[in-house]
C-alpha cells in the first residue's frame, strides 16, 4: 500500500511542520505503509489551490492572529522554540528544528488553531493524505495519525 502525503507548512520548516513529517514517516513505517512525502510552503501555488478548494487561504498562526485580532504572545512562542521546556517524547529520534517542538508550543498556538477556519485560513501545519486535507493547525499524536493513515 502506498499513500501520498503532503505537508503544507513554512519554508524552511518550523518545529511543528518538521516533526509532523517525521511522525508520519514513523507511524507509516510501523503500519507497513509506504509513503511518498513532500512538503509545500504555504505560499506555494499548489498549497494555495488546496486551501482555496476548501474556501480558505493557506497561512500560519501569525496570519490567523493578524486577521482575527487575536492577541498571541509570539515572544513566548519563539522562546518555547528557542528553549523547549523539556525534551519532546513524541518522536525522540528527532533532531534539528523538529527537536524544538513541544506540546507547550502547540498549546500556545491553540487559540489560533481554534479560530483559523472561521477567519478563512487553513493554518499550518496541514496534513494532506491522498489529496484530502485531514488535519490542520497542530501536530496530531501518533494514535490520531494511525487512524488517519488507516482510513487512507
Amino acid at each position: 500500500m502506498s499513500v501520498s502525503i503532503t505537508i503544507i507548512g513554512t519554508n524552511p520548516p518550523c518545529p511543528r511542520c518538521a516533526i509532523l513529517g517525521l511522525l508520519v514517516q514513523d507511524v507509516a513505517a510501523e503500519m507497513g505503509i509506504e509513503v511518498a512525502m513532500r512538503h509545500l510552503a504555504f505560499g506555494d501555488a499548489e498549497a494555495g489551490a488546496i486551501a482555496q478548494g476548501l474556501g480558505l487561504t493557506a497561512g500560519t498562526a501569525g496570519h490567523v492572529a493578524q486577521r482575527s485580532g487575536l492577541c498571541i504572545d509570539f515572544d513566548r512562542v519563539h522562546d518555547l522554540i528557542d528553549h523547549p521546556p523539556a525534551p519532546q517524547t513524541l518522536c525522540p529520534e528527532a533532531g534539528g528544528i523538529a527537536a524544538k517542538w513541544s506540546p507547550e508550543l502547540d498549546a500556545a498556538l491553540r487559540p489560533c488553531e481554534e479560530i483559523a477556519a472561521s477567519v478563512g485560513i487553513l493554518m499550518t501545519p496541514v496534513l494532506v493524505i491522498d489529496g484530502r486535507v485531514v488535519h490542520a493547525g497542530s501536530v496530531p499524536g501518533k494514535d490520531a495519525l494511525r487512524e488517519l493513515l488507516a482510513k487512507a
